[in-house]
Order: C-alpha cells, then sequence, then structure tokens
C-alpha cells in the first residue's frame, strides 16, 4: 500500500515555488526601504519552533488556537487545520498527524478551536453559516461569528508568522466550515481542501425529490482551488447525499458546483489505484477542483493514524491507506504558491 500511496503523491506533485512576502507591521527591515523583501530578511515570526498554544481575545469571547511552527523559520505558507463537530484540536491534530507534516514540508500549522459548545464538555463545533445545530439548516447559532474570527486569525497569522498565503483544510464540519469561508469571503484561503465535508451552499429541495447547493448562499465574486477527499461508505456525510439537515446533496453535486464557480471545462477521471477515483477539473478561471473519491472508506482522514481511527470504526467506518490525504493537500496548495 506504501507503493500506492507514493504514486499518488508522486502523481500530482507540482512545483513548489515559494512566494516572497512584504514586510509585516512592526518587523524590523534590515533591506533599503524601495527593496522587496523577504520573510527571512524583514520578519521574524512571533512563535518558536514547536507548538504554541494562543488564547486570545475576539469579541468579547475566549478562544484558543494551536499554532504549530516547523523548524527553520522561513516558511513559505500557512496551513489552517479545522477541527469537526464535537471535536477539538488534538482531535483533529491526532488523526490527522498534520504537525508532522508541516515539520517536513515547512508550513505553518494553525489549528483553532470552534465556538460552538458539544455534547460534552471539551468539545467543540464550527458556526456554519446556514447551520442552526450541527445538525439542522436555518438562521445561525447565537455563538460568535466564526467567519469574522477566521478571518482575523488570518491577519493574525499573516502578520506574525510572516507568510503572503493561507490554505485550509477540514475534517468533517470543519470541512462545511472552509466551504461556507470560500463561498462567503472568497480570497480568505488561497485554496481548501476539505476532508469528508465539501460542501457548495445550503441544500435545496427541488420538485423532483432530489437535493442541490443553493446558488444564492454560494455564489462568491471569485473562485476558489479546491480538493476533496471522500468515502463511498461514509456514514456521517453520505457520498450519496441524504444524512443530517445541512448535508442532503452527493459529493459529486458539490464538485459540480464548485467547478461551475471556477469556470472550468469538462473533467478528467483517472483511477491511479484500484478503489480510488480522481476528477480533476484543470481548464479553469479560478484554479483547479479535484475530487479523490476511494470506495469503502468511511468517515475518516485517509492514510493517517490508521489503528486510531480504526478504534472508531462502529462509529465512523473503515480507513484506508491507499491515499495519503497530508501529500496530496501540500502538493496541491504548494502548487498555488507558484
Amino acid at each position: 500500500m506504501t507503493e500506492y500511496r507514493t504514486f499518488l503523491r508522486r502523481g500530482v506533485a507540482l512545483t513548489v515555488v515559494a512566494l516572497a512576502a512584504l514586510a509585516a507591521a512592526g518587523c524590523a527591515a534590515d533591506a533599503q526601504s524601495d527593496a522587496v523583501q523577504t520573510p527571512s530578511a524583514a520578519c521574524s515570526p512571533a512563535w518558536e519552533p514547536g507548538r504554541t498554544d494562543v488564547d486570545y481575545t475576539f469579541e468579547g469571547a475566549e478562544r484558543h488556537v494551536s499554532v504549530f511552527m516547523p523548524e527553520g523559520a522561513d516558511p513559505s505558507a500557512a496551513v489552517f487545520a479545522l477541527h469537526g463537530s464535537n471535536n477539538n484540536v488534538d482531535l483533529i491534530l491526532g488523526v490527522s498527524e498534520l504537525e508532522q507534516t508541516a515539520d517536513e514540508e515547512g508550513f505553518v500549522l494553525v489549528v483553532p478551536q470552534g465556538s460552538v459548545p458539544g455534547n460534552a464538555d471539551g468539545l467543540w463545533a464550527w458556526n456554519v453559516p446556514g447551520v442552526v445545530t450541527t445538525a439542522e439548516v436555518g438562521a445561525p447559532t447565537a455563538s460568535a461569528d466564526d467567519v469574522s474570527f477566521l478571518a482575523d486569525l488570518v491577519d493574525r497569522v499573516k502578520t506574525e508568522g510572516c507568510v503572503d498565503a493561507v490554505f485550509a483544510t477540514g475534517y468533517s464540519g470543519g470541512g462545511r466550515m472552509i466551504s461556507a469561508i470560500a463561498c462567503e469571503r472568497p480570497g480568505l484561503f488561497d485554496a481548501i481542501a476539505p476532508v469528508d465535508g465539501l460542501r457548495a451552499g445550503v441544500p435545496m429541495p427541488q420538485s423532483d425529490g432530489s437535493w442541490v447547493p443553493d446558488p444564492a448562499t454560494c455564489d462568491p465574486a471569485e473562485g476558489t482551488p479546491v480538493l476533496g477527499f471522500a468515502g463511498t461508505a461514509d456514514p456521517i456525510n453520505p457520498y450519496d447525499g441524504g444524512g443530517a439537515g445541512y448535508w442532503q446533496y452527493s459529493v459529486p453535486t458539490a464538485v459540480e458546483r464548485w467547478a461551475a464557480i471556477d469556470g472550468c471545462g469538462e473533467p478528467r477521471v483517472d483511477s491511479p489505484a484500484a478503489g480510488v477515483s480522481v476528477t480533476t477539473y484543470t481548464e479553469c478561471v479560478d484554479g483547479p477542483v479535484v475530487s479523490y473519491v476511494v470506495d469503502g472508506m468511511g468517515h475518516t482522514w485517509p492514510g493517517r493514524a490508521l489503528e486510531t481511527q480504526a478504534g472508531y470504526a462502529s462509529v465512523l467506518g473503515a480507513t484506508t491507506d491507499l491515499v495519503d490525504a497530508n501529500a496530496i493537500m501540500w502538493d496541491f496548495f504548494s502548487a498555488q504558491l507558484s
């Protein structure tokens, strides 16, 4: 199975070109004022290598964020990782192993905590636009404005982390949250990669009983490069649609909507390994749209922490080692730097 992961990663690998970053406010510049400054020359990241837990107040509420800085203080970008519903920072780090990937690839990893209390102490969810609770659709909850919170956090990370490019991944409800941000705040993230959670607007019923994304809830002025991961046996967010009120339409429907938003032409469908289907839209105005689908995979993070996730198989379904989501998403993100 390692052979498959290596093949998939190399199959989508693209040249990584680090962007030069403008000097952040408050950082001392060594170069002349009219020179182009790089992060290493003009700005020192505020956080030491390793994990730093950051607490600060946003709109009167205490918020928690974990930041992981790689060794060597010249990161090319930051990646936000949003946990799922009834989840938290430590849980997504455990199932995704993104800290290891950040250290290997040299990006800043930012893991914020949602504002909606979960069903047990220490568990949280995101205040996704158009969702009343973690299961229903309607007016937002009375919890914090998480869209504005994440926008504020992006600004802070760019300044204190000395990066220009910011990407986002998210598991389950975290994937729904970054999907909603791409609809409501296009350009906030330079690309998104939801895992088991890609959406393209609030579900809207049709006269024939089917469901589609309501275009009025996702009609951004510009598109966003999108990479999605899904399993055909996901019991929480079903691949074919249905499930909770926030879900309903299928994963392929969400992918097709993003292809339309990004101004894409016809897709190419490949099968780089048995049981893996990759739909790729590359002739796009606003960036590529790519969908990885794994036959039989449940509501799990592909290719990582397999033993840990297997312990929840009765609830989440099967894991897979056919796809290494971390490697593929970093290849996708870093391609947007060029």
